[in-house]
């Protein structure tokens, strides 16, 4: 049994959708910068909240999106965005189904929007191994 490291981040503000935000320049995608101001941030405020000296290797994550209004949003989209900013600050190693599986989602409304992400480091599980033994 492994000693779970447990961390709970919150990021202020709406969370940007990075697809949703998208512009087209010279034939190349440009994220907005309504996009790129909430990733500065994001990135700031993880970064100050303490990231782990190394990322976790496999992890659950549970996202709570607190909304301030009631505008029509993406929550792939968000959830996406969130991800990101994990991987990028180092919280998490790779945000792929083999390493943090389906993270739940709840949404919830609140004064102040935020998304409140609680990051719990798992035990690895061997896929090789399952998929193995699933094709016998």
């Amino acid at each position: 049994q492994m000693n779970r490291r447990k961390k709970l981040y919150v990021i202020n503000r709406e969370t940007a959708s990075q697809k949703n935000s998208q512009n087209f320049f010279r034939g190349h995608v440009v994220k907005s910068a309504a996009f790129m101001a909430w990733k500065r941030s994001a990135d700031m405020q993880i970064k100050s909240q303490g990231v782990p000296s190394e990322p976790y290797a496999s992890a659950s994550i549970a996202v709570e999106f607190v909304h301030s209004d009631l505008r029509r949003r993406d929550g792939d989209n968000a959830l996406a965005s969130v991800q990101d900013a994990l991987v990028r600050n180092k919280v998490i190693a790779d945000d792929c189904w083999t390493k943090i599986g389906t993270p739940s989602v709840t949404h919830s409304v609140g004064a102040v929007a935020m998304a409140r992400v609680t990051v719990t480091e798992t035990e690895p599980i061997d896929w090789a191994a399952e998929l193995k033994r699933a094709k016998r």
